[in-house]
């Protein structure tokens, strides 16, 4: 299935909901409400934010801060 990573409990739809209400809430809050521990919201928001901003630091040469 295209919408759930292999050996894993939730679907990607869900992760971004979770991550959404984390934005919005605290990480504690969010996990109590969805009877997850905070390892695994955690886990969800480390997930959806590889797929949103997928960066390639290989090419990165010098960071001009």
């Amino acid at each position: 299935m295209k919408f759930c990573r292999k050996k894993q409990k939730y679907t990607r739809r869900y992760a971004r909901l979770v991550t959404q209400e984390v934005v919005n809430s605290d990480l504690r809050s969010v996990a109590k409400r969805h009877k997850l521990t905070e390892d695994q919201v955690e886990s969800m928001i480390n997930q959806i934010s590889r797929e949103i901003l997928p960066i390639d630091l290989e090419e990165l040469k010098r960071l001009g801060i």
